[in-house]
């Protein structure tokens, strides 16, 4: 029977090793061309004038995230082509208008996750947790499911005075953009 026991536990732990970050409900996993699907069947579409701009590794999308129109940038490693990272931008915000949405994403992050937060007055990173009660022994990162950033960035551009400003989300999932990192480091 503590065999049994035994094989269950290990398995779990294999599992909850294997768990993704999640953007709108998708896991950051799997290949670009997978993960693109996912977001087109969730209304997204392609903005193909900025991907013919964009570097090797990130494609652009149009769509709406937490009821705003927004640009997202998935980025994935150009040699798995598996996905690591997804950013999101609600762009031409007033100061004020940047600040409360900050302010409410800080409210439905805190009600989603149990994580980690480090906070500023223009910004603040979660850390999701897949087991919040860990000691301060453990490495944190290496048991969460990613990291997720949220700032504000202001367009000093001449052109756009009054200045505006954007709110960008950031999910990084902790397993794959390490994949990503050590596949950049081999080939150095």
């Amino acid at each position: 029977m503590s065999v049994i026991a035994v094989l269950m536990f290990c398995n779990c732990n294999i599992f909850a090793q294997k768990e993704h970050l999640k953007f709108s409900g998708i896991e950051i996993d799997g290949s670009i061309t997978r993960f693109q699907s996912k977001l087109i069947s969730k209304g997204y579409v392609s903005y193909t004038d900025l991907n013919s701009k964009l570097p090797a590794g990130s494609r652009a999308f149009k769509g709406t995230f937490v009821n705003n129109k927004v640009l997202a940038c998935v980025y994935y490693d150009e040699s798995s082509k598996n996905v690591y990272k997804v950013k999101v931008v609600v762009e031409d915000l007033s100061e004020d208008m940047a600040k409360q949405k900050l302010n409410e994403f800080r409210k439905l992050f805190n009600q989603k996750y149990e994580a980690y937060f480090i906070e500023d007055k223009d910004s603040f990173i979660l850390v999701p947790m897949r087991d919040v009660n860990l000691s301060d022994d453990v490495d944190k990162w290496k048991n969460s499911l990613g990291e997720i950033d949220v700032y504000i960035r202001k367009n000093e551009s001449l052109y756009n005075y009054p200045y505006h400003y954007s709110l960008h989300v950031d999910y990084t999932d902790q397993i794959n953009s390490e994949k990503h990192e050590n596949s950049v480091i081999e080939d150095l």
